[in-house]
Order: C-alpha cells, then structure tokens, then sequence
C-alpha cells in the first residue's frame, strides 16, 4: 500500500541515491499510513510507478527539479490529481548537516499536507489595441514591427525629424499623456495638445495645427518616452511596458512579449474583502487609512464607509492585508488561516519528532535560486533552519509572525530577496512593533528579523549564525493551541502567549503610533456625554448604558482607528496606543458619567447636566433667547413640556406691535 497523508500520496526519491533517506526513521516519524518507500528514479527509470499512484489521489511529490516532466504526466492523467511539489534535496538533505536534517525533512512533508485553495481568478481581455508612446526612431521602429501582429497606435510627444513612413500599418499621432488609467485589456489615455499626422508630408512628420484633448482606449501601453512612469508602481501594473529606449536589447524582449498578449488572461484575486469589518470611515469622517497608506499601487480607493481594492490593478504585495486591524482585508495566496494551519503543522512535527530550537525561515519565490545555490554549492541549510515559501512575505502581518512564534519558532527570519525597498515599509514595522512588545515583556528582542542579504555566500553565513544563536539560547517553545478566529483573535492568541512565556511587567507597554492596539483618553472637562463616539465605534470598543448616561471602554476590542477621536464633536478624545495584557483590557472600564438631567416643569429624566448647560451657554445670547428666561426655560425642558409650555404662553410667538397698514395717501403725503 501506498503510503498516504491526509489522503495525501506521498512519492519520495532519493535522486540517483546523491542524498540519504532513511525509510524506517520516515515511516517512525511521519503521521501517515501504508508502506514508506524511497525511490531512486521518479522522473525517468520508475515514472510508469509515479502515473499509476497518480491515479484517483492527489499526491505530495518531494521534488522541485523535474516539475515540469511531472506536470505533463498529471495533465494527462484522467483524474487531473492536485500535486504538491516540495524541495527536501537542497533544503534538507544536501548538506553537511543532512544526518541531523530528519526532523526538517519530516516537517516539511507534514506542512504540504495543508490544503490551500487557489483564490478565484481575475480574467482580463485584450484584442491587441496598442499604444506606443515615444519621441523619436525607437519608437517609430517599435511601432512598425508590433503592426503585423497588434493594432497599433504611435503617439509622438515631440515632432522628430523623421521621414514619414510610406505606407504604414499603424496610426501616427501627435500628443502629450496627461493620465493614464486602468489595466490590461482596458486601458483610457488622456492626450492633451492631441493632433493628427499630415497624410501629404513629404521629408519628415509633420501635423496639423489643431490642437484637442482626447481620451483613448487601449489593452495594451508600450512607454518609450523615458521619462516619468505614467503609473505609480508601473512596472506591477498588468498590460504597461515602461522600457528605456536606449536598452535596444530589453526594447526587443518587450516586443516579443507583447505580441503574446492577445486573448484572455487570468491573475489571482490576492485580497479578499469583508467589507463590514472596515473601519475606514463612518458619516464621512475618516478613521483608519492604513491600507490606503500602503498601497504601492494606489489600487485601493476609498467608498462610503469602506475602501474597494481594485483587483485588475492589484500587484498582490498584501502590505494592504499585513496593516489592515479588523482583517476586513486579508491575502489569499494562501489564506491567513492555511497559513498559520501551515506553521502549527511544520513545528509541532519538528518538535514532535526531537528537533530542537528551530529557526523559521519565510521566504519568496525570488529567494529560491539563492536558497538553492547555497544547497548544492555551499554547505547546504543548517538542520535546524527550515525554510517555507509564504507567497509574497509582504503580506506578513503581526498575526502570521506571533502565530510562527507561538507554534514554536525559536527564530522567525523573513528573507526578502528581490522585494522593493519601498515595499517593505509595512514589514519592518511589524518587526519594530514585536521588538517593542518583546522588551515590555522582558523578552530578548530580535526574535523575528529581516534577511536582505541575497549573496548566496553571505546568505549561508547569516544563516548559520541564526542556527548557532538558536542553540545557544536554548529558548524552546513548547507547541501551543492558537485560536484560528478572525485576525484579532490569532493576535490576541499569540499576545497572551507571550505573555505567559515572559517576565509579567509593568502594564501598559507604550506602542508606536501605528500599533492596532490603544486606549483613549476622555477630557471630563469637555465631554457632554452626547454618545456620539459610541454611535460610530465600529468594534463595540466605546458602550454606552441604557438605564444611566454614561460611557464606558473595551480596550481589547480598539484598533486605534480614531473615528471616536475625529467625530467628537467637543474634542474631548485622544488616542493612545499601547498594550493592556491584564484582565482589566477584557472588560469595559468606566470613562465618565453623570445623573440624569431632570426637566424643570415635571420632572422626567433626560440628557445630563452637561450637555444642557453646554447648550444654555451657547444660546443665551441668540437673538431669540437673549432676555427671554422663559426660552431658556425651555431648554431645561423635556421634549414634551417644551411643547406644553410654547403653546401655553401666549408670548411665545409674539412678534411684536403689527405695523400700521400704509396706504397711497400716505404716499402721497410723502411725495
């Protein structure tokens, strides 16, 4: 029989036997059923073994070099199994720690056994409408060769002293690109100083004196200008090709790629949105912009109370996810909660099988060949520095890096390899914030890092060092039940873990300004109790009492969004971020109360002292008030007595003594 995972088949192999895999210590350690087998040849000589355990079951194949030859066999396969493809040769047993790398191997296997559904795709349409943006014979050239294949528009932002082509197969123009909107397949160009190609030119272009602004469409946008970028971020954005016009070499490459870019096309969906859980805005007062912020993009966009993410824009950073408080936005490729499913599994198989003081290593796709090199041309990984692929480590948030520690990371390090600097910005302060938490908590600092070395040599030193500060430390984490709620939850979880783990300090710990977590600080002197800041809290954060006029505070549930702070119409509400870990954060605490306000004809409660006298100072001298208790009166009125008491003083409407009706007589005596 097989041996099988979670339904999982799982095909070992030991590369021509370049690596040792004990089959006894695998079948001991891995949490599976059926026979282990380690095979010598998967990807020629036992191939017809590999197609027939494809059949009817999805499968774990522990290999990266031959994905393609397995690719075509599970594409002609009936039941199209989904295959998982997992690196233990560079990762764990090349090396000249492989002997103790058992624990990692195992781990490893465990970890793929995650299911992790691919987010719905994105489909863009492009017919080949093109647009080349230039101002000289690079682009003229550009544009002639892309007509055989697109159809092409050449727009010149400067009138060159070029010999106007005899019979081109594309449309010249003349014209400046004021803005560029869209994406692939759906592209709108604004042209300022807009003009048309005289057809009778002769030695050189030249175009008529009329000038317009137009908006164009196109799929697909060739800049040769080189100049400014037309977009933000335009080298992520789908369909723009930004090119120096003096790189011929790169020029020819983006006209290759160009012509292949007709038909449908399908990206990932990277963001999902729970548009509820925003706390963007609430009655056009602007609370939270921290995705806003972030974006290197500008794909997102605010919209009522909530923000859109344009998903056709969309580069799939997840810097929008990493800093979103409530979760309202979260990155799909993979989902946080596979994620984190991902890490409990990877360390507590480790842990379970005797590894000790393990170091996470969270990478990308753009570490890979540096990960790589170091494996079979350097001494390979530490035993203990188990690298995993997390999509795009931008995404990273402070849940996803204290679940990795919570689960049992001695060490969490975040290699960035080709990331932008600018990108970035979200992930080093999510690494400031748990150095500031660690130090209130008298924990040694420094537990989750950035790697930017991407020199395979200088990578495999910091590497090791990590591995020996590990061991040296001897810091061992002991695997922990982390509730998979909502991203507050998993933050919370991972909080009060190290809480536990730590020296009990002084509370609060003082959190930088963007921290998610916060009290708010109530001027009595100013508060009237009008309740307007419980009205538009959106996590429940701020309560209010039915039976008394009072205000009460959750802190456990603020995000630190300041819309209490930005709606208040006294200015009595500060923000102050910080971190509560006693039970005195879990439950409401009383910010201010007052009594009831009693009506002064009958009685009856209603409003509060405060906000009665805060209107009687600001009134009394309105025109309509000023000398006139009684108007002052009512005021101190409830709604129904304030009725009562107008329609009972025959004063209450007066206007005074009625003017005497003129006549023309008394025009004429005038006259």
């Amino acid at each position: 029989m097989a041996f099988k995972i979670a339904g999982k088949t799982v095909f070992l192999c030991d590369c021509s036997q370049s690596m040792h895999l004990d089959e006894a210590y695998l079948a001991r350690t891995l949490n599976g059923e059926g026979d282990v087998r380690v095979h010598h040849e998967l990807c020629s000589g036992e191939l017809a073994e590999l197609e027939h355990g494809l059949a009817g079951s999805d499968a774990i194949i522990a290999c990266t070099q031959e994905v393609a030859v397995f690719n075509s066999l599970v594409e002609n396969a009936e039941s199209t199994p989904a295959v998982v493809h997992l690196n233990i040769r560079e990762y764990a047993a090349w090396g000249e720690e492989a002997e103790k790398s058992g624990p990692k191997i195992a781990a490893l296997i465990e970890a793929a056994v995650v299911e992790v559904r691919p987010p719905d795709p994105v489909t863009m349409n492009s017919d080949g409408r093109t647009l080349v943006y230039g101002k000289d014979e690079v682009a003229l050239e550009a544009a002639a060769q892309l007509s055989s294949r697109l159809d092409v528009t050449l727009l010149l932002y400067e009138a060159p002293d070029l010999p106007p082509p005899s019979a081109p197969a594309f449309k010249i123009f003349s014209g400046r690109v004021q803005q560029v909107i869209g994406h692939l397949g759906a592209f709108r160009v604004e042209v300022d100083e807009y003009r048309e190609k005289d057809p009778s030119a002769r030695t050189s272009l030249s175009f008529d004196s009329v000038l317009k602004k137009v908006e164009l469409q196109f799929d697909l946008i060739l800049d040769l200008s080189g100049g400014m970028p037309l977009f933000q971020d335009g080298e992520r954005r789908d369909g723009y090709f930004r090119v120096d016009p003096g790189a011929s070499i790169k020029v020819q490459r983006t006209l290759f790629e160009l012509v292949d870019l007709v038909g449908t096309f399908d990206k990932p969906r990277y963001v999902s949105q729970e548009a509820d859980l925003c706390v963007h805005s609430r009655n056009k007062q602007i609370g939270c912009s921290r995705c806003l912020d972030n974006c290197p993009t500008s794909s997102i966009v605010p919209a009522n109370d909530a923000v859109v993410v344009d998903e056709f824009a969309c580069a799939g950073c997840g810097q929008c996810a990493s800093v979103c408080p409530t979760g309202s936005l979260s990155y799909a490729v993979p989902p946080p909660v596979s994620q984190c499913e991902i890490f409990r599994r990877l360390l507590a198989r480790y842990l379970a099988v005797g590894g000790d003081d393990p170091v996470l290593l969270l990478h990308d796709s753009t570490m890979a060949e540096a990960l790589l090199a170091i494996g079979r041309f350097g001494r390979g990984l530490p035993a203990n520095v188990i690298p995993w692929d997390v999509g795009r480590v931008t995404s990273l948030g402070l849940d996803a890096i204290l679940a990795a520690i919570t689960y049992g990371a001695c060490k969490v390090a975040i290699a960035v390899g080709e990331t932008r600097v600018e990108e970035l910005h979200a992930l080093r302060g999510h690494l400031e914030l748990v150095d500031v938490i660690f130090n209130g908590l008298d924990l040694e600092p420094g537990l989750a890092v950035l790697v930017e070395e991407r020199d395979p040599t200088q990578l495999e030193e910091t590497l090791y060092q990590f591995a020996t500060d590990a061991r040296e430390a001897h810091q061992r984490v002991v695997d922990k039940a982390l509730r998979l709620g909502g991203k507050r939850d998993r933050m919370w979880s991972g909080l009060n873990y190290l809480k536990e783990i730590g020296t009990v300090p002084t509370m609060p710990i003082s959190l930088p300004a963007s921290a998610p977590f916060g009290n708010i600080k109530l001027d009595e002197s100013k508060c009237t109790l009008c309740l307007a800041c419980v009205s538009v809290c959106p996590e429940g954060a701020l309560l209010d009492n039915q039976d008394k006029p009072q205000v009460s505070f959750l802190e456990q549930s603020c995000v630190q969004c300041g819309l209490c702070r930005v709606t208040c119409p006294e200015g009595a509400i500060s923000l102050e971020p910080r971190l509560d870990l006693t039970e005195a954060a879990r439950a409401p605490r009383l910010l201010m109360e007052e009594d009831p306000f009693s009506c002064v004809r009958c009685g009856k409660a209603f409003g509060v002292s405060s906000s009665i006298e805060k209107m009687v100072s600001k009134l009394k001298d309105h025109p309509m008030f000023k000398n006139n208790e009684a108007a002052i009166d009512r005021i101190r009125m409830c709604e129904d007595c304030r009725v009562v008491d107008q329609f009972s003083d025959k004063q209450a409407f007066a206007v005074g003594t009625r003017p005497r009706t003129r006549t023309s007589d008394d025009y004429s005596e005038d006259g």
